[in-house]
């Protein structure tokens, strides 16, 4: 099966921390790996396959068209991917591996991020894949007869934890204890 992504480089760096200047060739294998790893296990194999299916079909030439159904559920997923490739890739965005070993690149006028407000945004990204990705498997448990290839059984199971997290505008003393862990 030919790859295909359900998010776009330009919808990862409009509505995620990715600045324009990152080059998407470094974050790509962590929007595949989150895909692959996250989405698919949510959604099941089979419904996976056959929307990579169909966004290769649209870019085929002649393109077939994507139904509502699928466009509806295609942008779902991808809020959940953009916060689940932001959380896998944050570690090695400044870290590399090269032949010297592992290194870590910074440039001027710049100082790198400590590991608390790193290990912060990771659970940040984190969280907010979570929240997303249990819509689109509520969605889905709600509207199953337009997926006939989602075959979940179950659909309570799978679900990442429902936990109450806190809104973005709280202030940073609740953040520190909340996630004090």
């Amino acid at each position: 099966m030919e790859r295909a992504f359900f998010i776009s480089e330009t919808f990862l760096k409009d509505n995620t921390p990715i600045s324009g200047n990152v080059d998407i060739a470094e974050i790509y294998p962590f929007a595949k790996t989150a895909e692959e790893t996250l989405i698919q296990e949510a959604i099941g194999t089979s419904l996976f396959d056959d929307l990579i299916d169909k966004i290769n079909l649209a870019a085929a030439s002649p393109p077939t068209v994507l139904s509502a159904d699928d466009i509806v559920l295609l942008k779902k997923i991808r809020l959940a991917l953009m916060w689940y490739t932001v959380h896998n890739a944050i570690p090695f965005i400044a870290t590399k591996i090269r032949n010297i070993g592992v290194v870590q690149q910074s440039g001027e006028n710049l100082t790198n991020a400590d590991g608390n407000t790193i290990a912060n945004m990771q659970k940040t990204c984190k969280m907010n894949g979570d929240f997303y990705l249990r819509l689109v498997q509520k969605y889905l448990c709600k509207n199953h007869a337009l997926y006939p290839a989602y075959d979940v059984c179950d659909c309570g199971a799978g679900l990442p934890a429902n936990r109450n997290y806190p809104s973005p505008g709280l202030d940073i003393a609740f953040l520190k204890t909340y996630y004090r862990d």
